[in-house]
Formats: C-alpha cells, structure tokens, sequence
C-alpha cells in the first residue's frame, strides 16, 4: 500500500520536468526519507509538510551553505516525527495521508 509519504513523492515526479534538470539529482542523507527520492520530491516534501505545517522556513534547520548537512538541533526530532506520522498513516488509514505535520502543529513550531 501507499504510505503518506509515497504520495507526496508521487506527486513530485508527476510534476517533474525533462530528466536534464539538476533538481531530479538524487538526494543526500535520507534517513527518514525514501532512500530512492531525489531532490525535487524532497523539495516538494519539505514545502507541502513541513513548511506548511510547522509554519517555519527552510532555514530554520538547514545551513544555507549545506542543505544536505544534519547537524542542527531540529534534525533527530524531524525524522522521528515524520516516522511517526508515516507510520500512523500506514497502520491506520492504509497509507492515506491522513495525519500530517498539521494536524498537531496547525503551523506553529510547538504543537
């Protein structure tokens, strides 16, 4: 079954241009990720869950210099959150995205 997160990179690729483009590069460090995504739908992820739900910018965990760098202090909390809501998603709403950041957020950084 399709998880959450499978269909946000579902809709990436979709909405994806020529192979030429550099955003399609694969990405680096996915830890709680889909291994297999590349930039773009790890953009696409960030801005339609994250961003949205947390109402916070790029910058507010990635280095500008380094984006694929995991050293601040949001990183650890992140993944496991977004293990969680994937993980609540595929146990109890067969992958649907039901639960998402918002849904305890509501685009604040604290729930």
């Amino acid at each position: 079954p399709a998880t959450s997160i499978g269909a946000v990179a579902a809709d990436a690729s979709a909405s994806s241009g020529p192979r030429e483009d550099p955003e399609l590069g694969p990405a680096k460090d996915l830890q709680a990720l889909p291994k297999g995504w590349d930039r773009r739908q790890v953009s696409a992820y960030m801005k339609n869950e994250i961003d949205r739900g947390l109402g916070v910018e790029c910058v507010h965990c990635h280095d500008e210099s380094d984006w694929a760098a995991s050293t601040s202090k949001p990183f650890p909390i992140a993944r496991k959150m977004i293990q969680l809501v994937d993980h609540l998603n595929t146990t109890y709403f067969k992958g649907k995205p039901t639960v998402t950041c918002f849904t305890c957020h509501h685009g604040k950084k604290k729930p």
